[in-house]
């Protein structure tokens, strides 16, 4: 009879081929590598696989790593597919139920950063202490917001081969993006130097040999130093929704920015660009103005 496998054994055989060739298959492989050193690669795949284990994993990404609901249900996604996976070959007996393990989510971040946060936030990543990882996340914070980029997609960017230099403009191209188009967008030198200075994002370029994880450490602490630690939506994320913020304010069609946040759907777009109050105003400033001089056209006569 076979010895039964480690968890640890059973991730270095099916890890590799779960999400091959797959829009998020680098996210994928990180979260579940992440998931099952905290469930203890070293333990019996039938004592790994338990809910009680997997209720452990939740706590410690919830109350160690101080991730999101969404993001945990991101990695409890990730496990239940490998679990499932280990199941259909007979080294598990069945895999635990995670209707009960899932987070609620909040109905969508409505977090953006003003801009008169952003020098300042900028400012206090840049008295982090490791002065490489927070050039590096200063970099990697102006890139999100000009961009309107997740933190993957920037990462995932080669700059011999994604930076476009054409005529005197400047574009980048996304490969590796949530719904696995590629995405172009336009930015300026600044931005693009700041991509080839720092990607691979490697350990020279920040740092760091693992700047995906270390990053938080210097966010964390900027959100300390401009005393916003209890702000749970002031992640690096709200980059992106401060990209379509400032766009709706500039009466950018939401066509338009559909295509620049590479949604499939307009109605994502509409959860990320809420009207603003100075949007509202304005909106509201035009069409008093319409009427007034209508009224005006009217009383000349």
């Amino acid at each position: 009879m076979n010895a039964e496998k480690t968890l640890g054994q059973a991730w270095a055989i099916l890890s590799p081929e779960l999400w091959r060739g797959k829009a998020d298959e680098r996210n994928s492989y990180s979260r579940l590598d992440t998931a099952c050193t905290i469930m203890g690669k070293q333990k019996a795949l039938s004592q790994a696989a338990t809910y009680d284990n997997l209720q452990e994993l939740v706590r410690v990404l919830r109350d160690v790593r101080e991730l999101s609901p969404g993001t945990i249900n991101r990695y409890l996604t990730a496990v239940s597919v490998f679990l499932e996976e280990c199941e259909d070959r007979g080294w598990i007996e069945a895999k635990p139920k995670f209707k009960k393990l899932r987070q609620k989510e909040p109905p969508g971040r409505t977090r953006w950063f003003a801009d008169d946060e952003i020098p300042l936030f900028l400012e206090a990543l840049g008295t982090y202490q490791n002065q490489k990882v927070a050039q590096a996340t200063q970099a990697l914070f102006i890139i999100a917001l000009v961009t309107g980029a997740r933190r993957s997609e920037i990462l995932a960017v080669n700059p011999k081969r994604d930076v476009i230099r054409h005529d005197g403009t400047c574009k980048v191209i996304f490969r590796k993006t949530k719904n696995g188009k590629p995405r172009t967008i336009d930015i300026d030198e600044e931005t693009a130097q700041l991509i080839s200075k720092f990607a691979p994002w490697g350990p020279k370029e920040t740092g760091s040999t693992s700047f995906a994880w270390r990053f938080y450490e210097a966010w964390k602490h900027a959100k300390r130093v401009c005393q916003i630690d209890d702000d749970k939506e002031a992640v690096l994320h709200a980059s992106r929704h401060t990209f379509a913020t400032q766009l709706v304010e500039d009466n950018v069609n939401l066509r338009t920015i559909q295509e620049l946040l590479g949604h499939l759907r307009i109605e994502t777009t509409q959860r990320y660009a809420h009207v603003s109050d100075r949007a509202r105003s304005s909106a509201l400033a035009t069409v008093r103005d319409r009427v007034r001089t209508a009224r005006s056209y009217e009383g000349a006569d």
